[in-house]
């Protein structure tokens, strides 16, 4: 899968950030839901991240700041994986992507199905060699209907920022700084 690059200056959305390090075993209880992880009713789920509808166009991000702080490492690459796919026209897919201040991985997403949470885990790349998977899931809600993503051939175009927005095909994303 190849995804854009994020914008340069891009800075991730507090809202959806995620420090996996922060909280080692988040107590969700036992959690089977499409896409593999977690279907062998362990007690630990990945976790929840708040939701997005169909429409929105949004980045989440997974932030190891805790755990690569005093190593001297940092993210070199991230690559999304989704493993809950419909295989429709609709389905949750990457646009953009990349590392934000070293310990950030951040990947911007459109669409995805209603009314269903979606497996979603980063392959997380450090400069030493590091790999680690962090599993998450995407609730979709249903407040838009079944929403395609930009195409490929216009999303090179549409991708403007202003001061703290990122305009993706008419759809605005609204940045913010991390927040303690």
């Amino acid at each position: 899968m190849t995804i854009s690059p994020l914008p340069e200056g891009f800075i991730p959305s507090g809202l959806r950030m995620y420090d996996p390090d922060a909280n080692a075993f988040p107590s969700f209880g036992v959690n089977r839901f499409l896409g593999g992880v977690g279907q062998d009713g362990c007690s630990y789920s990945p976790h929840r991240m708040p939701e997005k509808s169909s429409a929105d166009i949004v980045d989440y991000t997974i932030d190891l700041s805790t755990w690569l702080e005093n190593t001297n490492d940092t993210i070199v690459t991230v690559t999304p994986i989704i493993q809950t796919l419909l295989s429709v026209s609709y389905d949750l897919v990457a646009i953009m992507g990349g590392i934000v201040g070293n310990y950030q991985a951040t990947i911007i997403f459109a669409s995805g199905p209603p009314n269903y949470s979606v497996a979603v885990s980063y392959r997380i790349v450090t400069a030493k060699g590091l790999v680690r998977v962090v599993p998450f899931i995407v609730p979709i809600n249903d407040v838009t209907s079944a929403t395609d993503p930009p195409g490929p051939d216009t999303l090179s175009d549409a991708v403007t920022m202003n001061g703290s927005q990122i305009t993706l095909n008419s759809s605005v994303v609204t940045l913010s700084a991390k927040t303690p």
